[in-house]
């Protein structure tokens, strides 16, 4: 099924003819200077794991039409409403927005938007699945939280804030009133480690800076030192899924940079790629394989970066790099088995002239690739593109059986729906809501 019809505001997608870069959205997260490390009161503590078995949730959180948060079963069915204190039209006073699943599924956390008569004022919360009830983590005056990102036991929540010109990581821990400050810089990349106890920082590496660097931050640091004071052009640095090995990219010789992966205490860095341009890279949920993007022409450093280039894999020692996709690809995203990855790539109607984006999904061991899904996505989708690779380690756009995939699309006429379409070949989309923005739990 094909749902382009024209060209819309994200237009300037179209990297053929090297145009620049205008975010509509997110933009706040590049903008400001220097890195300082602030001596965190409590660090990031390790928290008890409480064994529990859990359930299979396997829902779709969406920010609707209304700016309200909702829940909704794959087929559409059984939707919930998790916020019903926002009206949509122009006139609306509030907003809800950024849907971010828990890894075990018993949380959405949430940013509310209100305008006040004192202007903006912006808190992040959680919704519990089971019961609704709403937790306060952290309020702001101004734009407040925009990117969230789960600790893998669903205990902490790391937050990016702007504050004035500049950038701050917080994290907030369910059950306490006040989150901390991390550090500041711009821009900010960060991923968390499968033992929820240590964050890999790249910071202020995308332009020009004294204070760029690669960072492993661990409880009771005062500060975080550097892996590397030196980072190639790349945004966010990742863990395996073992949490063995950790992967951030850095300067080389002879004009080349190179990704480089090292021990989880970051000792030991080997080189496994070597480029010219971008990198953007995630490891497989459940193998030692590293995706990868090359883009040998990259366009406006600092405001995020469009990746678009064939596809790779390799192996942590980079001895056996593969290409999957000769297609320019935008962004990828790993399968919860690993056993795919599903691209996105543009695609120009042959008749009109007009662009869209196109789903597709590769097969990981045979390379065997077809195209799933034709698209004219919502803004809150495009704003995703050029962090795809930060977004990654947040939100699944994959169904937990990897069968399937959800996203947002500008249908025209000021209409928005969530879509899921099952990645088999020959399958057809179907509409679920209306909404912006959408995200499937983890499990």
């Amino acid at each position: 099924m094909n749902q382009s019809r024209r060209m819309p505001m994200w237009g300037w997608i179209a990297l053929a003819g090297g145009c620049g870069l205008a975010l509509v959205c997110l933009c706040v997260a590049v903008v400001g200077g220097g890195l300082f490390f602030l001596r965190p009161t409590i660090g990031v503590a390790p928290v008890p794991v409480e064994v529990v078995q859990l359930r299979p949730v396997n829902r779709i959180a969406y920010q609707g039409t209304d700016g309200n948060i909702y829940t909704v079963a794959p087929d559409g069915s059984d939707v919930k409403a998790l916020t019903t204190d926002c009206q949509s039209g122009e006139q609306a006073q509030r907003i809800n927005r950024t849907p971010t699943w828990s890894p075990d599924g018993r949380q959405v956390a949430y940013v509310k938007v209100s305008l006040a008569a004192g202007g903006l004022q912006s808190s992040l919360h959680t919704a519990a699945l089971e019961n609704g009830a709403i937790e306060t983590l952290h309020t702001a005056n101004g734009s407040g939280p925009f990117y969230l990102y789960w600790a893998p036991d669903s205990r902490q929540l790391a937050f990016l804030e702007s504050v004035g010109q500049n950038i701050a990581l917080r994290l907030a821990q369910l059950g306490q009133p006040q989150s901390q400050e991390l550090g500041q810089g711009s821009p900010f990349y960060y991923a968390w480690a499968p033992d929820s106890r240590r964050l890999l920082f790249h910071v202020d590496g995308v332009k020009p800076a004294p204070s760029a660097r690669v960072s492993l931050f661990q409880p009771g640091q005062t500060e975080a030192p550097p892996l590397s004071s030196n980072p190639a052009l790349f945004l966010a640095p990742d863990w395996s899924a073992d949490g063995k090995r950790l992967a951030y990219a850095r300067r080389a010789e002879n004009n080349l940079d190179e990704v480089v992966v090292a021990n989880a205490d970051g000792s030991d860095p080997r080189s496994v790629v070597t480029y010219r341009g971008l990198v953007s890279f995630a490891w497989a949920p459940n193998s030692d394989q590293l995706a990868y993007i090359v883009t040998a022409s990259p366009e406006a450093q600092g405001l995020g970066q469009i990746a678009f280039g064939p596809l790779a894999v390799t192996d942590p020692t980079g001895a056996n790099p593969r290409v999957l996709s000769q297609d320019d690809v935008l962004a990828f995203f790993w399968s919860p088995d690993g056993a795919s990855i599903a691209t996105l790539t543009l695609y120009e109607n042959p008749q009109t002239g007009e662009t869209s984006l196109r789903w597709n999904v590769v097969d990981v061991a045979s390379g065997d690739a077809h195209e799933v899904a034709t698209f004219d996505p919502s803004e809150e989708f495009v704003s995703l593109i050029p962090f795809f690779d930060q977004y990654a380690r947040s939100l699944r756009v994959w169904s937990p059986d990897s069968r399937s995939l959800v996203y947002a699309v500008d249908e025209g006429q000021d209409q928005y729906g969530i879509y899921v379409v099952d990645v088999a070949p020959g399958s057809q989309p179907r509409r679920l809501a209306d909404g912006v923005t959408a995200a499937w739990s983890w499990r």
